[in-house]
């Protein structure tokens, strides 16, 4: 049978672009089918082009192609009919709006997310904004720019609290000088039922910490219940509250940006409102992968990109089918506002450590003359440090506009197997990274004598014995 790719991805996240620069590098031929929706980036496209890959935007569609004979394949531990054949039909409308079909040996779903409509009294005879991805951020800003001053929003709110999205796009708008307000209908930021209880909270926490520090005003269970407009304002009422705005952004429980019924029609199974995979990433249908917003609500891009190239690598080698290793993930920076995690969680420091712990932190510290001005002199930073019982720096989860700056040196650190010790001893730490280690210390040593009363009355004994 003739096919003409090896593999076609569809999305345009940097994910997709991922999948597709491993693809052409172990010499398949790939296509990468973008929405025509968005618009292109050529910067992050154009050495696309030049290593051979195709890049098609348009609508998609899968097309079973029916064969004559089925038969059985093996899909986990049982057996099941295979299904027929898939092939990508394409809708240009930058072609004349002309239609072909592609057939391709394998596929890679990496969709975008899209922001649900919450179910409130008045919204869809209200002025919104839907926020789905960090594409619809700098798309939305970029048309704020382009209003007179006179007319451009002095208060925000933004709602969600379940996504990166939500939260980061509340404090681009509180960066931008503008009143903003999160609201969640949820007991907490980023809670989410895919990720594992610890490592959730301990998350969860740290977010909590940065967005206080920034002064970011949080209403959490809060869900809105009606929206009305009173003349160039808004109107929000929530269960208990009642607030005023002059727009409304909803970037609240994400969602794979499918053609659903097309792909049930297809056979392929959802779990949810996501798609079912196995453990190698691979659909009910053996030809289709999936990754990204199509497994779960989550917007990480590390998280993302990690999936995309395990399913890139299982579908160029099906026999040796890999699992994602989310361990292996090490950190990953979101946009502006920085999420940062090098080595272990406490979870997972758990699992080698029994009696690691885990120290939250949040430090106040002066940005470079190279820093964007903010509203302030200081850039708020939010840690959670996992050390062992000894001091030995085993990871840390860093949230803040300037937590690439501190990868480098915590990644040096748990490399050496260094302790708590040796980071405040040691010299050449930037400003950031030396007021971090500095309340780090001063935070475990009082954890440490407070665990250790008899170290601590000897030391006390010892001290009076030389004062006579």
């Amino acid at each position: 049978m003739n096919y003409d790719y090896d593999l076609v991805i569809i999305g345009q996240r940097p994910a997709a672009i991922a999948a597709a620069e491993l693809a052409a590098t172990w010499g398949a031929r790939v296509a990468l089918v973008m929405s025509p929706d968005r618009s292109p980036d050529t910067v992050a496209t154009a050495h696309l082009a030049i290593a051979g890959i195709d890049l098609i935007r348009g609508v998609y569609q899968f097309v079973p192609r029916f064969r004559r004979r089925r038969r059985s394949v093996i899909i986990g531990m049982g057996l099941r009919n295979s299904v027929d054949q898939m092939d990508l039909q394409i809708h240009e409308p930058e072609r004349n709006h002309r239609s072909r079909i592609l057939r391709s040996r394998r596929y890679v779903l990496a969709p975008d997310a899209r922001a649900t409509v919450p179910q409130c009294s008045g919204l869809d005879r209200t002025p919104h904004v839907l926020i789905g991805n960090r594409t619809d951020i700098r798309r939305w800003l970029a048309q704020l720019d382009d209003q007179a001053i006179d007319e451009q929003p002095r208060r925000a709110i933004v709602y969600g609290g379940r996504s990166l999205v939500s939260l980061e796009l509340a404090m681009m708008l509180l960066d931008s000088g503008l009143e903003t307000r999160l609201i969640t209908a949820d007991s907490a930021l980023l809670a989410s039922e895919g990720d594992t209880e610890t490592d959730a909270a301990s998350l969860i926490r740290i977010w909590q910490l940065q967005a206080i520090a920034n002064g970011l005003n949080c209403e959490l269970n809060q869900a809105i219940v009606n929206v009305q407009p009173l003349g160039r304002e808004l109107v929000v009422q929530t269960k208990t509250e009642k607030f005023t705005t002059d727009v409304l952004l909803i970037a609240d429980r994400l969602m794979p940006d499918l053609d659903r019924r097309n792909l049930q029609t297809c056979g392929l199974t959802f779990s949810g409102e996501h798609l079912w995979v196995d453990r190698g990433l691979r659909t009910s249908h053996p030809q289709i992968y999936a990754c990204a917003a199509a497994l779960r609500g989550h917007d990480a891009e590390s998280i993302a990109t990690h999936e995309a190239l395990i399913a890139t690598r299982n579908t160029l080698t099906p026999w040796i089918a890999q699992a994602p290793n989310y361990r292996a993930i090490s950190w990953g920076i979101v946009a502006r506002f920085g999420l940062a995690r090098v080595g272990l969680n406490l979870e997972q420091a758990k699992g080698l450590h029994s009696d690691a712990i885990a120290i939250d932190l949040s430090v106040q510290a002066p940005t470079g003359h190279d820093q964007l001005p903010r509203r302030d002199h200081n850039s708020p930073i939010a840690a959670q440090v996992v050390l062992s019982a000894a001091g030995t720096i085993l990871g840390a989860t860093i949230i803040g506009d300037r937590a690439a700056d501190l990868i480098v040196p915590f990644s040096w650190m748990i490399g050496q197997s260094a302790s708590i010790d040796d980071w405040q001893t040691g010299s050449g730490l930037d400003s950031i990274a030396g007021v971090l280690s500095d309340q780090l210390y001063q935070t475990w040593r009082d954890r440490w004598w407070q665990s250790h009363p008899g170290w601590r009355d000897r030391v006390r004994s010892w001290f009076d014995d030389q004062r006579g």
